[in-house]
C-alpha cells in the first residue's frame, strides 16, 4: 500500500514538473509574439497615407487626429492624436484599436490647433527608434545641433519647429507637465535653468515639447522642446515653400499670448 502511495506521489510530481515546463514555454512563446505585435504596430506605416501632402493642411480623416508632426531626417513622422483624457491613447493606436505601443498624442488640456504658448506631446519609448524612442538621439549634443528643424501641421495652421532645449526630469515637474496651468514665463525659466542642451539663440514665444519615458516603470522623462513659429493660418499652402522661405508668407496673422500667460 505504501509503495502505491509513493508511486502515485512520484507520478504527480512528474506531471507537475511537465506542466510547469509547458507553462513556462507557452509564456515564452507568448512573450515573443507580444513583443513582435507591439513592434509591428509601432512600425505600421499605413497611416502615412493621411499625412498632409505638399500644398495642403491636415484633413481630419481619422477621428481624434489634430495634427501631424515631422522632424527632419528622423523617424518621427506621425499623426498627433488628442482625447478627453491622457489615458486614452496610452494603449490605443491612432485608429482607436488596442495597442501597447499606443499613439503620439497631445495633452488633453492643450488647444488642438497648438495655439497655446506651451504644448505637450507624449509618446511611448519604443526600441528601434519607433514612436518617441527616436528622442534618445537628441540626448547627444551633436545630434541636437544638427537635427534642429521640423514641421507641425494642424487643420488650419502650419508651424515651423526649431530645436530649443533638451530637459531630463520627472513627470511630476509641474513647470513642464501642467501645460496650461503654469505661466509661460515660469516654464521657460525652468527650461533655461535645467536644460541639458539649450539653443540660446532662440527667444521662444511658443513651445512644443515632446515627452517620453527614459526608463521602463519609472517617473524619469526626457523632453525635446521645440520653439514653434506659425508660418501659415488658413486652408491651403505650399508646405515645402513655407518650410524653406518664411518671407513668402506676408499675410500670416501675428501670434498673441493669452491673457494670464
Amino acid at each position: 500500500m505504501l509503495e502505491k502511495v509513493i508511486l502515485l506521489i512520484g507520478n504527480l510530481i512528474d506531471y507537475l514538473v511537465i506542466f510547469s515546463i509547458a507553462v513556462v514555454v507557452l509564456f515564452g512563446f507568448y512573450g515573443i509574439y507580444d513583443t513582435h505585435s507591439i513592434l509591428e504596430n509601432a512600425q505600421d506605416k499605413s497611416v502615412l497615407k493621411y499625412k498632409p501632402s505638399s500644398g495642403t493642411v491636415l484633413n481630419q480623416n481619422i477621428e481624434g487626429n489634430v495634427a501631424w508632426i515631422t522632424l527632419d531626417d528622423s523617424k518621427i513622422d506621425y499623426p498627433v492624436m488628442q482625447a478627453t483624457t491622457n489615458d486614452y491613447y496610452i494603449d490605443r493606436d491612432c485608429y482607436g484599436n488596442y495597442s501597447l505601443s499606443g499613439a503620439i498624442f497631445l495633452d488633453y488640456r492643450n488647444a488642438p490647433d497648438f495655439s497655446d504658448n506651451y504644448n505637450l506631446i507624449y509618446g511611448h519609448h519604443m526600441q528601434d527608434e519607433m514612436m518617441f524612442g527616436a528622442l534618445d538621439n537628441w540626448l547627444d549634443e551633436t545630434y541636437f545641433n544638427s537635427h534642429s528643424a521640423g514641421t507641425l501641421v494642424t487643420t488650419s495652421r502650419i508651424y515651423h519647429l526649431d530645436a530649443y532645449a533638451v530637459v531630463e526630469t520627472l513627470c511630476t515637474t509641474q513647470e513642464l507637465f501642467q501645460p496650461t496651468n503654469i505661466p509661460f514665463e515660469e516654464t521657460v525659466n525652468f527650461i533655461k535653468e535645467n536644460a541639458t542642451f539649450l539653443n540660446q539663440n532662440i527667444v521662444p514665444e511658443k513651445l512644443v515639447a515632446l515627452s517620453t519615458c527614459k526608463y521602463p516603470d519609472t517617473n524619469d522623462r526626457a523632453l525635446v522642446i521645440f520653439s514653434s513659429t506659425q508660418i501659415y493660418k488658413g486652408t491651403d499652402v505650399e508646405v515645402n515653400l513655407a518650410h524653406t522661405d518664411k518671407k513668402a508668407f506676408q499675410n500670416v496673422e501675428p501670434l498673441n499670448r493669452k491673457d494670464g500667460d
